[in-house]
């Protein structure tokens, strides 16, 4: 199945860019090289460019691979082309802005568990934390044309 890529550039001066896309996980500064170049690219600070991973997992990881790791020869390749793409979108959705009304709030929402388990004397696992402090805080955000 395909993965997709969606990008939302907000202002004129100094643009906030989301980047929501399906990938697996990423290590390192790969995305740096990314980042910089959409930021050089829609004028504005590479603290305002969010990549926003789905967490696939049947997206390879973006990280350095070892050489001797099985299909590594193709993992510059793909890496370059979602760079390629992530650049294209995002140039795409800077051309394409019109003019909204963003309205948000924050509320609460009693579904929320703690899921940072300490184990073995204070490592960290994603598991069910009861003694934890549950962040309840729901935020909500419109975007109206």
């Amino acid at each position: 199945m395909p993965f997709f890529a969606t990008a939302m550039v907000v202002g004129d001066t100094n643009p906030l860019v989301i980047i929501g896309f399906d990938a697996s996980w990423w290590m390192g500064n790969l995305p740096d090289q990314c980042i910089a170049r959409i930021a050089a690219e829609l004028k504005t600070k590479t603290s305002n460019i969010h990549l926003c991973m789905s967490h696939t997992h049947a997206g390879v990881p973006i990280k350095d691979l070892d050489p001797g790791e099985p299909g590594a020869e193709l993992h510059a390749t793909y890496v370059t082309e979602l760079y390629e793409k992530l650049f294209k979108v995002s140039v795409d959705a800077a051309a394409n802005r019109q003019s909204a009304i963003i309205q948000s709030k924050y509320g609460k929402c009693d579904l929320a568990k703690n899921r940072d388990l300490v184990v073995d004397g204070g490592d960290y696992v994603c598991g069910y934390n009861s003694a934890g402090v549950d962040d309840d805080t729901l935020f909500t955000a419109r975007i109206q044309n």
